[in-house]
C-alpha cells in the first residue's frame, strides 16, 4: 500500500488546502491515527485517520467567503501599484448584509477567479483554500454563467466554434454552451473562464450572472454578501 503526502489526504478530504495543510502541520494541528504530525512532507497510509484539531480546526472553520456584485470600473485584485480602484475597497459595511461583522482582515482575502475591469456581476472572493480550489481548478464542474455583448457579425460557423472549436494558447478548451440572447447579445455557460477571455477581443461588456449556484443581480447599493460555513460545506460536497 503506498503512503500519500498528509497535505494531500487532507486536500482531497475537502479539510482545507495542501498549503492550508503544511501550515497547520508546522503548527502541530494536525493528527494521524490520534498522533500529533509536525513534519512537512510527512506521510500516511489511506487507511489511517487523518485529522484536523484545536485551533487549526476553528481557523479553517472561520474563513469567510464573500460574494461580491462588481460593477464596471473595478479590478478583481489588489493594486499595489493604485493604478485602478480594487473591487476589495466595496467591501463596506454599508454594502453588505449578514449576521458577521466585518473587519479589516476581510482585505486579505483573493479572488477565485476573475472578471475585468470592463465586467460585472459575481466574484467569488475567499480567504478558503477549498473553495477558491473548487471553483478554479483546472476540472471544475462548477457552471459559471456569463452575458457577453458583442460588436460586428459572427463568422458563418461561428456559433459553432464558440460552442467548440476555441483554443487558448494553443490548447483546446472545453466545450461551451453558447447560444443567442437578442441580437447584440450571447449568453456563455462555461465550466472554465478561460472560453471568455479567448473570444474578449470582440467583446464590450460581460455581465457574469452566476457561479458556484448563486446569482449576482444587477443591484449597485446591495454589493456585498457574506457566505460562511454553508458555502463552504457545499463547496466541499461539489455543489
Amino acid at each position: 500500500m503506498t503512503l500519500i503526502r498528509i497535505s494531500k489526504i487532507l486536500s482531497e478530504q475537502g479539510v482545507c488546502s495542501r498549503r492550508e495543510a503544511d501550515r497547520y502541520i508546522e503548527q502541530g494541528f494536525v493528527y494521524v491515527d490520534g498522533q500529533q504530525v509536525t513534519e512537512l512532507g510527512a506521510k500516511a497510509y489511506p487507511h489511517q485517520k487523518v485529522e484536523l484539531k484545536h485551533q487549526g480546526k476553528k481557523i479553517q472553520d472561520s474563513k469567510k467567503t464573500i460574494l461580491l456584485n462588481k460593477p464596471v470600473g473595478y479590478i478583481s485584485h489588489a493594486d499595489d501599484e493604485k493604478k485602478y480602484q480594487s473591487a476589495l475597497t466595496l467591501i463596506k459595511p454599508e454594502n453588505y448584509f449578514g449576521q458577521e461583522k466585518i473587519t479589516n482582515s476581510y482585505f486579505k482575502i483573493a479572488p477565485a477567479g476573475r472578471l475585468d475591469i470592463d465586467s460585472t456581476g459575481l466574484l467569488v472572493l475567499t480567504e478558503d483554500g477549498v473553495i477558491a480550489k473548487q471553483i478554479i481548478q483546472e476540472d471544475s464542474e462548477i457552471e459559471k454563467e456569463y452575458i457577453v455583448r458583442v460588436q460586428g457579425q459572427l463568422i458563418e460557423n461561428g456559433l459553432q466554434l464558440l460552442n467548440f472549436g476555441l483554443f487558448l494558447d494553443n490548447k483546446a478548451l472545453k466545450k461551451a454552451d453558447v447560444s443567442w440572447l437578442n441580437k447584440d447579445q450571447l449568453k456563455f455557460i462555461l465550466n472554465s473562464a478561460s472560453a471568455a477571455a479567448s473570444v474578449s477581443r470582440d467583446v464590450c461588456l460581460v455581465l457574469r450572472r452566476r457561479g458556484q449556484g448563486s446569482e449576482a443581480k444587477d443591484d449597485r447599493h446591495n454589493h456585498g454578501r457574506l457566505a460562511g460555513a454553508r458555502a463552504r460545506e457545499r463547496a466541499r460536497d461539489g455543489a
